[in-house]
């Protein structure tokens, strides 16, 4: 069996694509071809029976249909859209071109002290920040202080340690939800191989006494799981609870594959025929429900990113994301003296 994870990407990809398609077709051929030479059919589709024999009479006018004849050449010709149905998925995503991405997001995890399988620190409670992490030692400095100014500073000072948890959180979604954009065109290139060899055997295990019926999984449904379940369960440990710790759910509750043949993170689908074309049809459909799949995949992170997105853009978050900004730092040195200075009227 094929798959689409194979040694080689990009053009080699499209390439093994393309000739699986063409192994569906002759696959195809072969099976209309043995219908036709085994006294199956009497009549046959006036343009098939063209492309065949350059006749419309709509009867089978020839026996035997064998390689390299005119009929033979004809099915080729009659079968040569099946090509054209695995074509678009030459233009997937090579999966390793994410892998920057990834590490970009992950290297702004390390840095908050964060792991990109761990971003919540050993810690549990608290990211161990490389970045702020003198904000300890500032606060027990600044523990002896009392008066207005102190407590100003405290409400001043309190945020810091929770801005760098939001931080790493934001990196941590948008890391994970690269890796399962990933993990869809990862699953995308093997799931269309095993439409298509499904579509083989079945071919091949057509006979005029009975139909055929082949299995297959699509493990497609399952890119995004990780991604639907763990953003939410982060989100809820963090000062900005995140959208995803609703949306999440809901998506993934709505958009679930539904039905008995979904288990173990995978799908199970069928296709099935007693006839070349039946068989053709059954993974016409197959083809374009797994589009469908794919589309849902995508639909999921969109749909919790956009939600996170809504709550960070929010003017409730901004507080929590945004480090509050001194007035001392807007000001400029002709101010400092009035601003600043001690009280008129008392000794220096």
């Amino acid at each position: 069996m094929d798959t689409g994870t194979e040694s080689g990407g990009g053009d080699a990809f499209a390439a093994r694509v393309m000739k699986k398609a063409r192994e569906v077709q002759h696959a195809a051929v072969q099976s209309r071809a043995y219908e036709i030479g085994d006294g199956g059919p009497t009549t046959l589709d006036r343009g098939e029976e063209l492309a065949m024999y350059g006749t419309q009479t709509g009867k089978v006018t020839g026996g035997d249909v064998l390689p390299g004849s005119r009929g033979w050449k004809g099915l080729e010709e009659w079968y040569s859209w099946i090509p054209s149905i695995f074509e678009p998925f030459t233009k997937l995503p090579d999966p390793a071109s994410f892998d920057p991405i990834i590490s970009s997001f992950d290297l702004v995890i390390s840095q908050f002290g964060g792991h990109p399988d761990d971003p919540r620190g050993k810690r549990g409670d608290r990211i161990d920040s490389t970045i702020w992490g003198n904000m300890d030692s500032v606060a027990n400095n600044v523990m002896k202080w009392h008066g207005r100014a102190a407590a100003t500073f405290d409400e001043f000072s309190d945020p810091f340690q929770y801005i760098p948890h939001n931080h790493c959180a934001l990196a941590h979604v948008l890391s994970q939800s690269t890796k399962a954009n990933q993990q869809i065109f990862k699953s995308a290139r093997d799931d269309i191989f095993a439409i298509a060899d499904a579509a083989i055997v079945a071919l091949g295990g057509q006979t005029s006494s009975g139909g055929t019926d082949v299995s297959f999984n699509l493990t497609v449904v399952a890119a995004v799981a990780g991604f639907v379940a763990a953003v939410p369960s982060f989100g809820a440990t963090l000062p900005i609870w995140f959208a995803a710790v609703a949306a999440g759910a809901a998506v993934g509750a709505e958009l679930a594959p539904k039905g008995d043949n979904h288990k173990e993170n995978k799908l199970t689908a069928n296709i099935r025929g007693n006839t070349t074309d039946t068989i053709l049809d059954s993974m016409v459909d197959s083809v374009k429900r797994f589009e469908r799949l794919v589309e849902q995949e995508e639909d999921k992170i969109v749909r919790i990113l956009r939600s996170n997105l809504e709550v960070v853009n929010s003017k409730n978050s901004q507080a929590d994301i945004v480090a509050p900004r001194p007035d001392l730092a807007n000001l400029r040195s002709g101010e400092i003296d009035s601003k600043m200075g001690p009280p008129l009227g008392r000794p220096n």
